[in-house]
């Protein structure tokens, strides 16, 4: 239907919030022309904080009049929103900064085993430098090989990796429980920001 207003009637309207629900002021936004429209988006500041909130995701998921459509073009549509809400949505992840984590048992045990893995390779380096020097001059070439000899060595190393692999296994679990604690975080925030803006909320956001 034709909308009758002209962009002072809808000024006035904007300007005093009578709206009972957002739902009344998207209705407005339909039914007005592209030229009032954009009028009322240059003019946003004027308006309340929910008016302005409304205004700035541009441009504003329309109604699609099907009979004066083709099916292409409502295609072409939907791909569009569709694009447009995910890039929206990945912004909106990468500016996201999650609340603190509570410290769990997870990150005493890496700590942990960091502070002893680091004390196991100055043990190695010790050994190391002292089958060195008991030994008649080996040739750079050959070093690691007449090291790698020396009981005490390989225990070290022994020690080392064995740590080293322990090490990596605990990281990957707690990196998987900080992505776990962030992605929780950011889709509750991005639940309440899509109900902020009437946009329409993902049925399924797949988070990589």
């Amino acid at each position: 239907m034709e909308c009758e207003h002209t962009f002072e009637d809808v000024d006035f309207l904007l300007k005093r919030d009578w709206f009972l629900d957002t739902q009344d002021i998207l209705q407005l936004f339909w039914e007005l022309p592209e030229d009032i429209y954009l009028t009322v988006i240059e003019n946003r500041r004027a308006y309340a904080p929910r008016i302005r909130d409304l205004l700035e995701f541009e441009p504003l998921p329309r109604p699609i009049v099907i009979r004066n459509v083709t099916e292409t073009e409502v295609r072409a549509q939907e791909e569009h929103t569709r694009m447009e809400r995910e890039v929206w949505m990945r912004a909106h992840r990468k500016a996201y900064i999650p609340p603190p984590r509570p410290r769990e048992e997870m990150d005493d045990d890496v700590d942990a085993i960091r502070a002893f893995l680091a004390t196991k390779r100055e043990v190695l380096e010790d050994v190391t430098r002292f089958a060195n020097k008991s030994r008649k001059y080996v040739p750079p070439s050959q070093r690691t090989a007449v090291e790698t000899t020396d009981p005490l060595v390989r225990d070290a190393i022994a020690d080392v990796t064995k740590l080293e692999n322990e090490l990596a296994k605990k990281t990957t679990i707690l990196e998987s429980i900080n992505k776990t604690w962030t992605d929780l975080h950011w889709l509750d925030a991005l639940h309440q920001d899509v109900v902020k803006r009437s946009l329409p909320s993902p049925s399924n956001v797949a988070v990589n």
